[in-house]
């Protein structure tokens, strides 16, 4: 006979909710990462990013959503389930959300809906201080838009809780004769937000008895606070001691650290009534936002590296780079102890990373210096490409190679007080050096010098009709190198690029070794329109 399930399993079971997940996310070990930091902490990840096929899935989220209406980003999906149905029982026909430009949210939000023959609205916000190329144009609100989603930018910034544009677009469908079905930010504040994680929480009980393990840690990103509360909230309920410990990313901990309490708090009292939340089991890591919602700092670039680097486990710099980088911290510094089995949620996020790719500047291959043959990324080349190579930077300080003709200007900056004064310093120093030179200086010295000049004009005449190439030093954004034997793919002039002239000597040399290259071509061109030598036997 089996045991009677618990009060708070009894009322889970008993919400309706659609289906947009696979079943449980699979749990993945991550040998290499565990290795990389020591290998006394074995840590495993929940991939939510892997649990669906609506628009690259991600966000647990959702499975809520059918029927409360709110959801956010990686484990929108799973709350969307239940915000879905609830949409559909109320009659409704048009989703309304909101979100920042990049929202996993949002994009979750529009994949229900077209999955469930409804509409969508989507207000996407500038959560987010930057203005990149094409951000507004790729990743999240791409997808959105490919699958039909009227989506509304605005320039409201983050903040949690109801925004006016969003009560405007739900007036507007209002206005039109439509049904709108209103779903918060991340679908956090909403009374359904943190049920799906709830249910994580049992997937993971039941994962385990295969496993034969027990996660005594999980470590989950919070910013609008569901995920973070739905997972605390089934860890209390379950009653077996697990610690959660949320990474926050909004850049405004505090606010988020209340949504998490409320949130878990109340989503409890749903469940159990008899159930409590105590303070101290509320963990929020603010170490690691890099000071503001959206913008990852070194440190998550880092952690983002070595989980790629690592186990190919691919992270977007919004939430799960920083979530990535503070449970790697709390494993360096011991917080979390050796022995301990740290269950990572990956809920997804990566389709934002095509609007961050000024964030991962390409990196040249090193490739022989023309002169001496050792491994060099700074290249030559003209400017429309037709030549190209590679020197070492010393020998670009050598006029026997090459004169430098301009640099680029440096950014300008305020200087200081030291720096005016060490600038005045120098230029007197140098005056007086000048000056003392001029007077040990004699007549014969004086011609050897016109001489010389003159010697110098002639030779960088001849070098301009030569020929003139540009050169970038090898931590230049451009030019990229493709393969040993393709040009660069920008050589253009810009402001990071150094030009130069080549000395005549070796401009005559490369000249003569371009040519060789073209007759070669073009004799084997020609060779394949004469008659060829029989082969075979006779």
């Amino acid at each position: 006979m089996s045991a009677e399930l618990p009060t708070y399993r009894k009322t889970l079971a008993a919400l309706p909710k659609e289906n947009f997940l696979f079943g449980p996310s699979p749990i993945q070990f991550l040998p290499n990462l565990t290795k990389a930091l020591g290998g006394e902490v074995k840590i495993y990840a929940k991939r939510e990013d892997c649990n669906s096929g609506l628009a690259y899935g991600g966000t647990r989220s959702a499975s809520i959503m059918p029927r409360y209406g709110a959801c956010v980003g990686w484990y929108v999906l799973s709350i969307l389930e239940y915000l879905v149905a609830d949409a559909k029982a109320k009659g409704c026909e048009t989703l309304v959300s909101v979100g920042g430009v990049q929202s996993n949210h949002t994009r979750a939000v529009t994949a229900v809906a077209v999955a469930s023959g409804l509409k969508s609205v989507t207000v996407q916000e500038k959560w987010v201080p930057i203005d990149p190329p094409l951000y507004a144009e790729t990743g999240n609100i791409l997808l959105s838009r490919l699958m039909g989603g009227d989506v509304r930018l605005n320039q409201e910034t983050l903040h949690i809780g109801h925004k006016a544009a969003t009560e405007a677009a739900f007036k507007d469908v209002e206005a039109k004769g439509g049904r709108p079905y209103y779903i918060p930010a991340g679908a956090s504040d909403h009374p359904l937000g943190g049920m799906g994680f709830v249910n994580l929480i049992l997937e993971v009980a039941e994962q385990e008895k295969s496993l034969g393990m027990f996660f005594d840690t999980i470590v989950v990103c919070s910013v609008t606070g569901s995920s973070h509360a739905g997972t605390l909230a089934g860890a209390v309920l379950e009653g077996k001691g697990r610690k959660v410990i949320g990474i926050d990313a909004s850049g405004k901990p505090e606010a988020t650290k209340d949504q998490v309490a409320r949130i878990a708090r109340d989503t409890v009292a749903r469940l159990d009534p008899g159930a409590k939340v105590p303070d101290e089991a509320i963990i929020l890591d603010e170490r690691f936002h890099a000071g503001t919602y959206g913008i990852p700092d070194e440190e998550t670039i880092a952690a983002m590296k070595l989980a790629a680097q690592t186990d190919a486990l691919i992270t977007d710099p919004v939430y799960e780079g920083k979530s990535m980088a503070g449970m790697v911290q709390l494993v360096k510094e011991g917080s979390i102890k050796p022995g301990s089995n740290v269950l990572y949620l990956h809920l997804g996020g990566q389709p934002a990373l095509n609007a961050y790719s000024s964030y991962f500047p390409k990196v040249a291959t090193a490739r022989p210096c023309y002169i001496c043959r050792r491994p060099t990324q700074t290249v030559l080349a003209t400017i429309k490409t037709e030549d190209f190579l590679y020197a070492c930077d010393g020998h670009l300080t050598d006029s026997g190679f090459a004169t430098l003709i301009s640099a680029p200007a440096p950014a300008p900056t305020g200087p200081s007080a030291e720096d005016i004064k060490k600038v005045i310093s120098d230029y007197h120093s140098r005056e007086a050096k000048k000056a003392e030179k001029e007077k040990t200086k004699g007549a014969d010295g004086n011609e050897k010098d016109k001489d010389e000049e003159k010697d110098k004009d002639n030779d960088k005449d001849k070098d301009k009709d030569a020929g003139k190439a540009t050169g970038s030093p090898a931590k230049s954004p451009s030019p990229a190198i493709k393969s040993p034997v393709s040009p660069p793919a920008s050589t253009t002039p810009s402001g990071t690029h150094r030009k130069y002239a080549l000395h005549r000597q070796i401009w005559d040399m490369r000249r003569m070794e371009m040519r060789k290259k073209d007759h070669t071509a073009r004799a084997k061109e020609v060779g394949k329109g004469m008659p060829q030598v029989p082969r075979g036997a006779f």
